[in-house]
Order: C-alpha cells, then sequence, then structure tokens
C-alpha cells in the first residue's frame, strides 16, 4: 500500500503531490544556477516485516502501540516497491 493511502486512512488527510523535483530545478535555474540532472529507477528493495511497518510508523507520526494496524493495512507485500529517483547537482564557482 502506498504512504499516500496510509495517510488518508490513518490521519483522514491526501498527501501533496508536490512539491518534486521538476519544481526544484525550476528554481535553481530561475536563481542562475545550471544544474546537471540525473533520473534512475530505484528497484524494490526487500525488508523483514518488522522493518518495513516500523519504517511505515515513523513516516506516518504514529506510535508503536499502532503497529498492529499498521501491519494490518501493509498487507503481503514486505518489500519497498520500486521508485524513480532523481539526483540534482551543481557546481560552485
Amino acid at each position: 500500500m502506498q504512504t499516500g493511502a496510509l495517510w488518508r486512512h490513518f490521519h483522514d488527510l491526501d498527501r501533496p503531490t508536490g512539491p518534486d523535483d521538476r519544481l526544484a530545478i525550476e528554481v535553481l535555474a530561475e536563481a542562475g544556477i545550471t544544474v546537471s540532472v540525473e533520473h534512475f529507477e530505484r528497484p524494490p528493495r526487500p525488508l523483514p516485516r518488522e522493518v518495513r511497518v516500523a519504517q511505515a510508523r515513523r513516516l506516518l507520526c504514529l506510535p508503536a502501540s499502532r503497529d498492529a494496524e499498521i501491519d494490518a493495512m501493509l498487507g503481503p507485500e514486505t518489500a519497498l516497491p520500486a521508485r524513480r529517483v532523481t539526483t540534482v547537482w551543481w557546481d560552485v564557482a
């Protein structure tokens, strides 16, 4: 289950979809900074179930007393899903 659905379940809030890497690159360009950009796909990462639950708990800002509910909401998947990652860097003159 994705983090947005978990936030909706536990906090009744929709997570924002931005800002994102494109906005950061745009802001840097407007500031006159020439950036280099590399996009890549981070492969799925298997994790022990208790680590996955603890990580989700921290991201959701919940106490450990909610672990059983978090575990149930995560479903059977224990790996972190693949995701798009962007690295942005620039040279300092």
